[in-house]
């Protein structure tokens, strides 16, 4: 009996810490899907589409990064855009689209262009030779483009002929067929240049070419995949094409006990073109397909299969999802609770988390999350902070001692709990609304001049007047955390701050880019000092206060193994980076050590 019993209580308690280290696994949440493929990006896939959320759902990572709008007919599409919000270089549209902003138009105006291949896959082929990219190549041959596709290395050459056609199990280009082939791939020993430590101009140049770049992303093999999903019945029915789904929204049984699935809701427009899209013949239904490549897709493709029309035409729509950008649910649809959802909120619509919400209560029981740069920093004790300064000022000896020496003349800070608040106003210290360029803080005040890193750049409004686009999912109904995201290119607001806002938008989650703790953390402090603490010190200060951290990678940014390994060693809750296959291996290695 004693023998039973002690076995028991090993048992339990080995449950216990294996429960324990899973719950402290840092996790990942790939960026954009499998990382970026815009000018600087290692991805294979083009961002933010069906096809790098299906890399992610493969490589059994944890979660996704996705980026929403607001269109200007209501709908939530999944795409990153540019800072000034436009589209960006990631899809092919003709020069009127070009200056248009991604809340400007319709959703059927943006699903009507096709997915632009990545930069990876072309213009930067040179930059990559060595290390990973996201679709876990090893090694990177570069007088051909490497790419890997369901756990293969295969290679294509392609010229930059704005042509494409396709047909079963090959990818013509310029008039000249490429299959993939598998290859032994060398490795080259020289010195690779990266991406990052470009010039802004040579940056900008590169970013030009791939501008111009034409050709359209076209993956047979994965084409292959799907269908044979789509066949088996894994997939079908993922999205409302042709009106066989329950119009009224409901949520249907599922077999066994599980969990019900929803059944989305058709749009009338939506079911008026599916029967009208049933009735055409064949010719007429090539003839209806608006985007030229996704045409070459059905007759050098779908046409040569042995199926109905009905079963032909479901086909090609189901494949032509994964050419273009897709809407929020389409994603969720797809790709169900297989993934955690990490949604950025995008843009200058305050009402965007209001129709996010009505989505996702659909799939309440999914796993999300909601961040944005658009926030209003918070602070509930700038009065009385400022009626303390009259008195006194802080002793250098209250600072913590994990701290590092303050900048020049600025006095060191208190520890969390005692510090004081920042002296500026709330509009000098909040994340950018967008990337770096294009937020720098406010200069007007003389207690918040903006930091010497800061980019020229023409001054933004006043923050009072920029989107808060957190502000409707303070305390949502459906209780999904939301993350305040920090810009690298500004001056960290203080512990006080900080904690303030995380408390006004009952944030459990806080968002920094990779670079800021490679340094001393650089703080505002009181008037026009600066406080710098150490990067341990930081990370442990939000900890203590239950609050979990983020660390992401930008689009130009290539994941280091050593980077990834100092931050999951650092504790921090989750990791988003561009390579999941380097992250994974990294995040073994944590945890066998």
């Amino acid at each position: 009996m004693g023998t039973r019993k002690g076995k028991f209580i090993l048992l339990a308690s080995f449950l216990y810490v294996v429960k324990n280290c899973a719950g402290q696994m840092t996790t990942i949440v790939g960026h954009r899907g499998c990382g970026t493929s815009e000018a600087g990006g290692t991805s294979p896939y083009p961002e933010n589409s069906l096809y790098s959320f299906k890399k992610a759902v493969d490589e059994n990572i944890d979660g996704v990064e996705l980026d929403v709008w607001l269109t200007k007919d209501k709908q939530v599409v999944v795409i990153h855009g540019t800072d000034d919000g436009l589209l960006g270089h990631t899809l092919l549209y003709d020069e009127d689209s070009q200056q248009k902003c991604i809340e400007d138009l319709t959703a059927e105006e943006i699903q009507s262009y096709h997915f632009k291949e990545p930069w990876i896959l072309n213009k930067g082929r040179r930059f990559y030779q060595q290390g990973s990219t996201a679709s876990g190549v090893s090694t990177v041959e570069m007088e051909n483009v490497a790419t890997n596709h369901t756990e293969r290395e295969g290679i294509i050459s392609h010229n930059d002929n704005n042509v494409c056609s396709c047909s079963s199990g090959h990818h013509h280009q310029g008039g000249h067929s490429h299959g993939l082939r598998v290859k032994t791939l060398v490795k080259n020993e020289e010195e690779q240049v990266k991406f990052a430590t470009l010039s802004r101009s040579e940056k900008l140049r590169k970013k030009m070419e791939y501008a111009d770049y034409g050709q359209p992303y076209i993956n047979m093999e994965e084409n292959e995949e799907l269908e044979k999903l789509f066949n088996e019945g894994s997939l079908q029915g993922s999205f409302s094409e042709e009106g066989e789904q329950s119009s009224q929204g409901e949520e249907q049984p599922s077999q066994g006990g599980e969990e019900p699935t929803y059944e989305p809701r058709q749009s009338r427009r939506e079911r008026r073109n599916a029967r009208m899209s049933e009735q055409l013949l064949e010719g007429e239904f090539i003839n209806s397909i608006k985007c030229s490549f996704c045409k070459e897709l059905y007759t050098g493709y779908v046409m040569k299969k042995n199926y109905t029309l009905k079963k032909k035409k479901k086909l090609f729509k189901f494949l032509s999802k994964f050419y273009h950008v897709p809407l929020l649910k389409d994603l969720l649809n797809l790709y169900k609770d297989k993934l955690t959802y990490d949604i950025e909120l995008k843009g200058t619509k305050e009402d965007l988390g209001v129709h996010i919400l009505d989505v996702l209560e659909n799939y309440k029981q999914y796993k999300f999350k909601f961040s944005s740069f658009n926030w209003v920093l918070q602070d509930g004790q700038m009065e009385k902070g400022s009626e303390q300064e009259k008195s006194a000022e802080v002793s250098p000896a209250a600072s913590s001692p994990d701290a590092s020496s303050p900048v020049a003349s600025s006095p060191a800070a208190s520890p969390p709990a005692a510090s004081p608040p920042a002296a500026s106003p709330p509009a000098a210290s909040p994340p950018a609304a967008s990337p770096p360029a294009a937020s720098p803080p406010a200069a007007s005040p003389p207690a918040a001049s903006p930091p010497a890193a800061s980019p020229p750049a023409a001054s933004p409004p006043d923050n009072v007047q920029q989107a808060d686009l957190l502000k409707p999912l303070r305390n949502n109904k459906l209780n999904i955390p939301v993350a305040l995201l920090f810009s690298d290119d500004e001056v960290m607001p203080n512990f006080v701050s900080i904690l303030s806002t995380m408390k006004y938008y009952n944030a459990e989650w806080a968002h920094f880019s990779y670079r800021s703790f490679m340094r001393p953390v650089v703080m505002n402090g009181n008037k026009r000092n600066k406080i710098v603490t150490s990067a341990n010190h930081f990370i442990e200060m939000l900890h203590n206060n239950k609050k979990k951290i983020m660390i992401y990678w930008g689009t130009e940014d290539k994941d280091e193994y050593e980077d990834l390994l100092l931050y999951i060693k650092m504790g921090v809750d989750s990791i988003c980076p561009n390579n999941i296959d380097v992250a994974r291996q990294a995040r073994l290695h944590a945890s066998s050590e």
